[in-house]
Formats: C-alpha cells, sequence, structure tokens
C-alpha cells in the first residue's frame, strides 16, 4: 500500500513539474488563447470596406491554391498512367 501510495505522489508531481514547464515556456494553448484574446482587435473597430478587402484577399488567394492543386493533380495522374 505504502509503495503504491509513493508511486503515485511521484508521478502527480512529475506531471504538475511538467505542465508547470510547458507553461512556462508558453507550450500550454490555454497561455496561448488568453494572450491570443488581448491581441486581437475589436470587431466592431474593422470597417466593412477592410472586411470586403480582406474576403477579396483570401478568395483570391483559395483560389489560386485550387488552381495549384488542380496542376499537382493532373501532374500526378499523368505520371501515375506512365
Amino acid at each position: 500500500m505504502k509503495g503504491k501510495r509513493g508511486v503515485i505522489i511521484v508521478v502527480v508531481l512529475a506531471i504538475v513539474l511538467v505542465g508547470l514547464w510547458l507553461w512556462v515556456l508558453g507550450i500550454v494553448p490555454i497561455k496561448k488563447t488568453v494572450r491570443e484574446l488581448v491581441e486581437r482587435p475589436v470587431a466592431a473597430e474593422v470597417s466593412p470596406e477592410e472586411l470586403r478587402k480582406k474576403a477579396g484577399e483570401t478568395a483570391l488567394s483559395l483560389s489560386n491554391w485550387l488552381e495549384e492543386q488542380e496542376k499537382i493533380d493532373k501532374m500526378l495522374v499523368y505520371h501515375k498512367g506512365r
């Protein structure tokens, strides 16, 4: 019984120490999400024109990415057919 208890205490301490070290290094997601929430601009501060511009840029980027994927797929089909 005492042996099991000692092992459990060591395991719990190890988990706590690893978690604390990850938190200090900034790897723990909770710390990042809090930081991101503080740094994000409020949505009311963004003008509709800026939103339209960003949406257009995103759509163009997605379109270019899809075209690249189609080219890659065609090349893969061509090389598999050889």
